[in-house]
């Protein structure tokens, strides 16, 4: 069975309710089939605009708690503070609705399943420590090193690091960090390359950074306003909080590796 609705556009708003009706419909369906049902909720962080998808959202926690014996759910995001607001904020639809599981980064393992793909395909092998570096360069995204072998094999060629390049090149113009970067005011690209660099913020050491970067004297920037610029940054998708207290972190690997390669320094 295949269903669908849109709850995206200019009429998100105006629409939620019918949404919200054909949810409840499409779930049913789901549980009276005969086999149970995995689903999936891709990007769930979407959702946590309480205003606009509150009922939406509510919906569909009734509808699985409804049918919680034929529909199991997994929840992702690219969003950590996305993914708080949905499941620990103590006011939301999701509240300890589901438990949260770290998902570890691919290891060798996988970077020697594709080498071995590609020894099938083209009859060739690559170097398998440089395949490894450049996964590690690429973050550990299995999506861009899948595009680097494919690079490869569709050019049948066997130089990894030219592929690399290509494949960093490729993800910065779509990407648009340049612009994302232009976009920001001299104190949040501040408080981003400290967030880059070590996650610290808020020390006096960060902050005493932030005012160099600035050109302000008289030693480190007030808290409150560093705090004023994590605000504006999280509600962009640009940092997420850590473990740590007062400790942050880029949302975007990537976005963090083209800092740290291109504005280091004030």
């Amino acid at each position: 069975m295949q269903a669908g609705i849109s709850i995206g556009g200019e009429e998100a708003v105006d629409e939620s309710p019918k949404a919200t009706i054909q949810l409840g419909q499409l779930m049913r369906q789901l549980a009276e089939g005969k086999p149970s049902v995995l689903l999936l909720v891709d990007e769930v962080q979407m959702l946590a605009d309480e205003k606009q998808f509150g009922p939406l959202v509510a919906a569909l926690r009734s509808a699985l708690d409804a049918h919680r014996d034929r529909i199991k759910a997994i929840f992702t995001g690219s969003s950590q503070d996305g993914l708080r607001l949905m499941f620990q904020k103590e006011k939301a639809p999701l509240y300890q609705f589901s438990q949260q599981l770290p998902f570890p980064a691919l290891e060798r393992a996988f970077v020697e399943h594709l080498l071995t793909t590609y020894t099938h395909i083209t009859k060739w092998k690559l170097d398998a420590d440089k395949a490894w570096q450049a996964f590690e360069e690429l973050d550990r995204v299995p999506l861009y090193f899948r595009s680097l072998m494919e690079r490869l094999v569709l050019s049948a060629s066997t130089d990894i690091p030219q592929a690399l390049m290509q494949i960093h090149a490729e993800r910065e113009d779509s990407a648009g960090y340049q612009a994302k970067w232009n976009a920001l005011n001299p104190l949040d690209r501040a408080v981003l390359i400290q967030a880059a660099d070590n996650g610290k913020i808020y020390g006096k050491e960060q902050r005493e950074y932030i005012s160099a970067y600035l050109g302000i004297p008289g030693g480190a920037m007030p808290i409150p306003t560093v705090q004023q610029a994590v605000k504006r940054l999280t509600t962009q998708g640009l940092v997420t909080r850590t473990g740590d207290r007062g400790a942050y972190a880029i949302e975007d690997p990537a976005f963090s590796a083209w800092m740290r390669a291109n504005h280091t320094q004030p």
